[in-house]
């Protein structure tokens, strides 16, 4: 059905053009291969915000998908403070993540129990994987390259790009990564889980730690100072799920849209070739993004809609 106002049903194609209901019969035809947070060209600020769409801008019919595109209301990003915010933020994390328990033989116990789970459902590929990748060299250095290069630099430009380019979006989706990030110290505290590289008689191969590449190489055991046991959920396909999600939502190429997946995929991908996760832990972090995002969702439709909290 067409969303109604104080006028009777129509189709986009006969909407006024200031009519604050157009984004959804415009953007119909582009929902049927995303879930609707996919709008072309929507705004992502109060698809995240639970709030109603602005009035768009006119548009002829060259431009229908540019008429998707709302009218910006929103204050400019002050990109220091916010590169100040996002900087101080990931040391607070970093900080408070290294010092979590260290509770070796549960954590070991814990990431037994993710294997026999996948044994269990036949997607126990992380051995075998690993075995491979780490028999060539030239595979170990370039999969630590983007084990450790990507995890920092895929969500770093995409929150500048955000920030420069698409205002009314970064908020929101900045958020989204923050809380994400948090739900994912939660469970490093809480349940600990080793990476499949330190487990011991299991036969994985630790290629950080055997091929010392930039960003990696040196103390990448239990002597470490960062906390060993953080392997689950799996933060590297978080944040590259949620940088690919980010581009998804704004972008206006469809196949842009698509192709952006392709990095959290390979990112499942080189986690388990490189022995520090298993697929349970991949799982976890798209888990951790889903419940980010819905999180994100829920508390600002409570601060845009004040009658939700009293009710």
């Amino acid at each position: 059905m067409w969303p109604t106002h104080s006028c009777k049903p129509h189709p986009a194609t006969t909407c006024p053009a200031g009519c604050a209901y157009r984004v959804a019969g415009a953007a119909a035809d582009n929902l049927w291969w995303y879930f609707p947070f996919f709008l072309q060209g929507a705004p992502v600020a109060d698809l995240l915000a639970g709030a109603p769409a602005r009035p768009l801008r006119d548009a002829s019919d060259e431009e229908s998908h540019d008429a998707l595109v709302v009218v910006s209301t929103v204050k400019r990003v002050r990109l220091w403070v916010e590169l100040l915010l996002v900087g101080v933020g990931y040391y607070v994390y970093s900080l408070i993540a290294d010092r979590a328990p260290r509770t070796v033989d549960a954590a070991f116990a814990r990431t037994r129990e993710l294997r026999r789970l996948e044994a269990d459902l036949h997607v126990g590929v992380e051995h075998t994987l690993n075995t491979w990748w780490a028999s060539d060299h030239l595979r170990m250095v370039l999969g630590n390259l983007y084990y450790d290069g990507a995890h920092f630099l895929a969500p770093g430009i995409v929150l500048v790009w955000l920030a420069l380019r698409h205002r009314e979006a970064y908020r929101p989706l900045r958020s989204v990564l923050l809380v994400t990030s948090l739900i994912g110290l939660a469970v490093f505290w809480l349940y600990p889980v080793a990476p499949p590289r330190l487990l011991p008689g299991a036969g994985f191969i630790d290629t950080v730690a055997t091929v010392k590449t930039f960003g990696g190489g040196g103390s990448h055991g239990l002597s470490s100072s960062e906390n060993p046991f953080a392997a689950m959920p799996s933060l590297h396909v978080a944040w590259a799920a949620w940088a690919a999600l980010c581009v998804a939502l704004v972008a206006r190429r469809t196949w842009v849209r698509i192709v952006v997946w392709l990095h959290p995929i390979g990112t499942v991908f080189i986690i388990m070739a490189t022995g520090n996760h298993l697929l349970a832990d991949a799982v976890g972090g798209a888990a951790a993004l889903g419940l980010g995002v819905g999180l994100v969702v829920v508390l600002r439709r409570g601060r845009n809609h004040p009658g939700l909290r009293s009710g």
